[in-house]
């Protein structure tokens, strides 16, 4: 049996009917432009005068529609592509959107970044870090794989 909390369904609402009327603007973590996820960022300049970016993105756990269980879980992340320069502050906010009695979720990337936001059902959480080893990194949900799996993708300065 699948479970759908209500927030999802209310997501989906604003999504899916309001967005494209444009009667609301979603953060731009949900927006596809060129197959790139666009975060939310805010630039701010030092007193060195060095620019900084901040990426902020959004991660939730999300069920695969009429998956086979009993071969893989059928749990997977909202966005499974996050993509930062390098020297970028990012910050990802993650949710764990189970029912009380549902599964764990992790937020995992390992080394460079030695990344572990491990939530209960119904939990979310934040880390904040800076983007500073180009690259391609796996993200992965530590109970889920390897459905639950992302890449964190860091661009190198130019």
């Amino acid at each position: 049996m699948i479970r759908i909390s209500s927030a999802i369904i209310i997501l989906a609402l604003i999504t899916f009917v309001f967005y494209p009327l444009g009667y609301i603007e979603l953060p731009t973590v949900f927006a596809q432009s060129s197959n790139q996820t666009q975060a939310h960022e805010a630039a701010e300049t030092s007193e060195e005068g060095i620019q900084t970016t901040t990426r902020t993105f959004f991660e939730f756990n999300t069920g695969i529609p009429a998956f086979n269980v009993t071969l893989f879980p059928p749990d997977q992340f909202s966005d499974p592509s996050i993509e930062a320069n390098q020297g970028d502050n990012v910050t990802i906010n993650f949710f764990n959107m189970e029912a009380p009695a549902g599964d764990r979720h992790s937020f995992t990337i390992n080394a460079p970044y030695k990344i572990n936001l491990d939530l209960a059902p119904g939990k979310n959480g934040t880390v904040s870090f800076i983007a500073d080893h180009p690259g391609v990194y796996q993200f992965y949900c530590e109970y889920h794989e390897p459905t639950m799996t992302g890449q964190f993708v860091v661009l190198p300065k130019k």
